[in-house]
């Protein structure tokens, strides 16, 4: 009988044994799922940094080749015309926008002049045009006049919707619904 009592002990032994080697085991497979978890979340993290870093190095090689093409242009040409024409080509193909005018200010009426216009060659802006050349933008009125006041480039999302774009009856003509101007 002792030697059953004996056996009997030694499974109960191995039983509890067995219960806790599983315990540890679910334990530290838990701590390991979490260290994964974790490690990928960093992963992720450093992943998102190294992708954001990378677009705004692509982003400025972009502008830099941009403007390396726009400084090319203005030491190659000898008017204000034929500079306008060929920078207006080379930033709406860069940026990959379909029409881009150029505004020049009138110092003496206090106006922004449409001066000259560039359009991809497929566009239909023949009555944009018409309207280009004939409005006349003051400070702060149009996208012109905003980019005037502001010195800065400005971005219309839905020139339908804005309340401060004059030529909207044409841009709705040409199926234009975003603008974008630089100073």
């Amino acid at each position: 009988m002792m030697h059953v009592a004996g056996r009997q002990a030694a499974l109960e032994d191995a039983n509890d044994d067995q219960k806790r080697a599983e315990e540890n085991l679910r334990h530290a497979q838990s701590d390991l799922e979490q260290r994964v978890v974790d490690r990928t979340a960093e992963l992720a993290k450093a992943n998102d940094a190294l992708q954001a870093e990378n677009t705004e190095r692509k982003r400025a090689e972009w502008q830099l080749n941009i403007q390396y093409a726009v400084s090319r242009v203005l030491t190659e040409s000898y008017t204000l015309k034929e500079a306008s024409a060929r920078i207006l080509q080379t930033v709406c193909e860069n940026l990959h926008w379909e029409v881009g005018a150029f505004y020049t200010l009138d110092r003496r009426a206090g106006v922004m002049r449409f001066h000259d216009i560039w359009s991809a060659p497929n566009a239909q802006i023949d009555a944009f045009i018409t309207l280009s050349r004939q409005t006349t933008f003051v400070r702060g009125i149009g996208l012109p006049g905003r980019v005037w006041e502001s010195k800065k480039p400005i971005w219309i999302p839905d020139v339908v919707v804005d309340e401060n774009f004059p030529r909207v009856a044409a841009a709705k003509q040409i199926g234009r619904a975003s603008c974008r101007e630089r100073v």
